[in-house]
């Protein structure tokens, strides 16, 4: 899997760095992803040091006073971005997750 960003859908990365797309928004996130030709099929993982570079700016947000609810680079989570680390106790708690669509099963 690819690696992206996942950010804040307050802010825009596009502004400190180059070659990075919106692929997903979910709730407050928005997936981004790395490629010279804006095709995901041609996705590479976002280089680290641009991912230091978005966090050095979120880092600066939040010193002023900004809100900046995620700021991070993992395996493209894919549709919804569930993260599982962040959502799951939120959900196993009984409350609906930033950006999760709650499901219900009919029973047979």
């Amino acid at each position: 899997m690819t690696k992206v960003l996942i950010l804040d859908r307050n802010w825009n990365p596009t502004a400190w760095i180059d070659n990075i797309h919106l692929i997903d928004s979910s709730g407050n996130r928005n997936v981004w992803f790395y490629s010279l030709t804006k095709d995901y099929d041609d996705a590479q993982d976002l280089p680290l040091e641009l991912f230091k570079k978005v966090e050095w700016h979120c880092s600066n947000l939040k010193k002023n006073g900004h809100d900046v609810s995620i700021c991070m680079l993992r395996e493209d989570p894919g549709m919804g971005i569930f993260i599982p680390e962040i959502d799951r106790p939120i959900l196993d708690g009984g409350k609906l997750a930033d950006g999760c669509i709650p499901i219900s099963k009919e029973e047979n």
